[in-house]
């Protein structure tokens, strides 16, 4: 069965995101994504760490998001945790008006998609990562919905403050 979401000529050069789409493709039934419950963590091994399972609700001004749980390597790159935070709360107006789409589509579409994105305090790269975006099926509703999403991080420059996507 083909699986509708990024090329294996796009996923090629993103060893941990290559790893999650076949994870996530082989939990598949029945041309659906999979379940919530059907995600194994110890099947998750090579990509856990850069796994941010995202909640999905209905707001009064379209989907929002919020982080239900971050892998160690996400919150080590990103320089904090933001478990429990909504994602318009969690970044700055301009940087999640740049990322909203990638989710919307996600759940809207219920297919997998792969951005790459990149961080600067227009100087220098501070931070790149390759992220897929995947739905996973536990209803049709999404306001019962779960995002899975793993990253896999390009380039990091270590930096004292926190990065300017973040309030």
């Amino acid at each position: 069965m083909l699986i509708d979401g990024p090329s294996e000529a796009q996923l090629a050069v993103y060893p941990t995101l290559t790893s999650a789409f076949a994870y996530w493709s082989s939990k598949h039934r029945e041309g659906r994504p999979p379940r919530r419950a059907d995600l194994d963590p110890l099947e998750m091994r090579d990509f856990l760490p850069f796994v941010n399972l995202v909640d999905v609700a209905e707001g009064d001004e379209g989907l929002r998001y919020r982080h239900r749980l971050e892998g160690t390597e996400l919150v080590e790159s990103f320089g904090k945790s933001s478990t429990g935070r909504w994602f318009d709360e969690n970044y700055t107006a301009e940087h999640w008006a740049n990322q909203r789409l990638a989710y919307d589509l996600a759940v809207t579409e219920r297919r997998a998609n792969l951005n790459v994105i990149a961080i600067s305090d227009r100087v220098r790269l501070l931070l790149q990562y390759a992220r897929l975006i995947m739905p996973l099926s536990d209803t049709e509703a999404p306001r019962h919905s779960m995002l899975l999403v793993v990253f896999e991080i390009l380039a990091r420059l270590p930096i004292e403050e926190r990065y300017p996507i973040h309030r």
